[in-house]
């Protein structure tokens, strides 16, 4: 008994040595009504991760494809506003504007500090959060679903085919 990991068999276990005591037909009565019981409790556990496989579907495919694709989105866009912001920058002679419209650009280009943060830096930035968020999401689920199996955790993380 000292080497059954499940609690369920351990509690079947006592019923089991705590009946002989008393009689055998009531052992049997009880080890029937036991096992019909487990039944019942596996064709809940199942329907729970039914009604469950939509969450975790969805928090798969997160991970997996909407998360790279957002992040590749949001790094195109820093690219473009980058550009933009550059290009406005240099385009506009400041003889002509007055002293509040310069200002204006000059705050915007200072504000995002354009010319201190290399692009490179922001991708890693981005490149962490992704990581970590398919970590996250992926320990998530895999805890739903086969509960704390490190092994499922591990081999989830290296397939590549996550549905």
């Amino acid at each position: 008994m000292k080497h059954i990991y499940s609690d369920r068999i351990k509690a079947v276990m006592r019923l089991f040595v705590e009946g002989i005591q008393k009689s055998q037909k009531a052992v049997s009565i009880s080890i029937i009504r036991i096992a019909d019981h487990l039944k019942e409790l596996q064709q809940v556990e199942n329907r729970i991760k039914d009604m469950l496989y939509e969450l975790t579907s969805t928090l798969r495919s997160t991970s997996a494809i909407f998360a790279p694709l957002i992040a590749g989105v949001t790094l195109a866009i820093t690219k473009l506003i980058t550009n933009v912001i550059n290009s406005m920058s240099d385009k506009i002679p400041t003889q002509k504007l007055s002293y509040e419209s310069s200002s204006v650009f000059a705050g915007i280009g200072q504000s995002f500090a354009l010319d201190n943060i290399r692009p490179e830096y922001f991708v890693l930035v981005i490149g962490i959060y992704i990581i970590e968020l398919v970590f996250i999401l992926t320990r998530f689920t895999n805890g739903i679903d086969d509960g704390d199996d490190k092994a499922a955790f591990m081999y989830s993380l290296r397939d590549p085919n996550p549905f």
